[in-house]
């Protein structure tokens, strides 16, 4: 059930069916029974940290993986050896390494002083650490087994997600890792084409590569465009093939989104525009179809913002003030109590106060009075948000920090 819940979206859900099922296994005393269900108790532990960590409790998500860790080593040699057990520990050091806040300090400029270590530093060396062990755990599976697809598979996302933790400190690693990844997400495709989940991974993978180009220092943002366009290929037919498959289109909905930063970046804001509608068209259809899932209605709203900041830059201020009106019905159905709801109420209040100030612009004195007085309700001190948030203040960077001078009152 928890995993039903948690493919739709409902994290609420499932996070009760998951920790019903952890009150069951600990309900076993402390005897061989309980030993006998230590693996799916760990499972249980580190779907339940994955529920955390998406929903912003990372000090939770990390107790919970640990919790999982420590079951798994516990067990007896024989119990440990089983390839099941050793398959998820590996899952489990890298969801450890995927709840480190942080990456660590950036390598610094070409030929310039090397970087002061952030505050997340030795953070970042134990997410690689993590990767690494799960990396030697998944290579010996591989050996033992190479007609199983699942090791291969989960071999691949640890190249993967090894490259973003290593390539502060191991540039050469970082590299090399995705690349790995990729060959073997390809043979997975070419050699399982009727199985989506290696066409998905390959284009996470894809989309990776992108980032990873478009972020990096001395990079041009259109260096990455060839790889993110080849994942939105794959996402879109992965969408077209299997429509009932909500992950499939919350995930071309983000990269259409990337795909919008990208070309807003390289001066083409008609076609950033074209990309951010098409992700909100995807993600209006799954907070239609999902209402009760609030990651649709989040990330729905989000891009909303977006949305109405393209179109108040442009001068379409009606625009934007009626898609900011829609972002507040999206916000508006999001949970305001429990984790999350201060967040909700804060960009409420933001959302409240961009649309005053639209209707101030389009000479709407009533309803810009109306709209500040309800910001005023929720008992937030929300100030302008940045970026795309942000209605009030001149040119702004649409990605990054506003450059100096900019965004200044005159």
């Amino acid at each position: 059930m928890g995993d039903i819940q948690q493919r739709l979206g409902n994290n609420e859900a499932a996070e009760k069916a998951y920790q019903q099922a952890l009150a069951t296994y600990q309900g076993l005393g402390d005897g061989a029974e309980r030993s006998a269900y230590a693996l799916e108790s760990a499972a249980v532990h580190n779907k339940l940290g994955m529920i955390y960590r998406s929903t912003g409790r990372h000090p939770q998500a990390r107790q919970a993986h640990l919790q999982a860790r420590d079951l798994l080593l516990q067990q007896s040699p024989q119990a440990a050896a089983q390839r099941l057990c050793r398959l998820e520990l590996a899952r489990t050091y890298n969801l450890l390494a995927a709840g480190i806040p942080g990456r660590g300090p950036w390598r610094g400029r070409p030929g310039g002083p090397p970087p002061k270590p952030g505050p997340f530093a030795g953070l970042a060396a134990e997410a690689a650490a993590n990767h690494k062990k799960a990396l030697d755990i998944l290579k010996t599976l591989v050996e033992e087994d190479p007609q199983k697809p699942q090791y291969q598979l989960d071999l691949a996302r640890t190249y993967r997600d090894l490259s973003a933790a290593a390539g502060r400190h191991h540039a050469e690693e970082a590299g090399r890792a995705p690349q790995e990844a990729v060959r073997i997400l390809q043979k997975l495709v070419a050699d399982h084409p009727a199985n989506p989940d290696y066409s998905f991974e390959l284009a996470e993978t894809y989309a990776l590569l992108g980032r990873q180009h478009f972020r990096g220092p001395g990079k041009p943002p259109e260096a990455g465009s060839d790889r993110l366009d080849e994942a939105i290929k794959i996402e879109a037919r992965l969408v077209q093939r299997y429509p009932n498959v909500p992950q499939y289109q919350a995930a071309l909905a983000r990269l259409y989104v990337e795909q919008s930063r990208g070309r807003q970046a390289t001066g083409r804001p008609e076609e950033a525009e074209k990309s951010l509608r098409q992700a909100v068209a995807l993600q209006q259809a799954l907070a239609a179809r999902f209402a009760e899932a609030p990651q649709y209605q989040g990330e729905l709203a989000r891009n909303l913002f977006m949305l109405a900041y393209v179109y108040r830059k442009s001068g379409r201020t009606a625009d934007a003030r009626d898609t900011l009106k829609q972002a507040i019905r999206a916000l508006e159905a999001l949970p305001q109590g429990g984790p999350g709801g201060g967040f909700v109420r804060m960009m409420l209040a933001r959302a409240y106060q961009s649309l005053s100030e639209l209707h101030k612009q389009l000479g709407e004195t009533g309803p810009a009075a109306e709209t500040a007085r309800k910001a005023e309700q929720l008992g937030v001190k929300a100030g302008p948000p940045p970026g795309p948030f942000r209605f009030d203040r001149g040119r702004i960077p649409p990605h990054g920090r506003p450059k100096r001078g900019e965004g200044k009152r005159p």
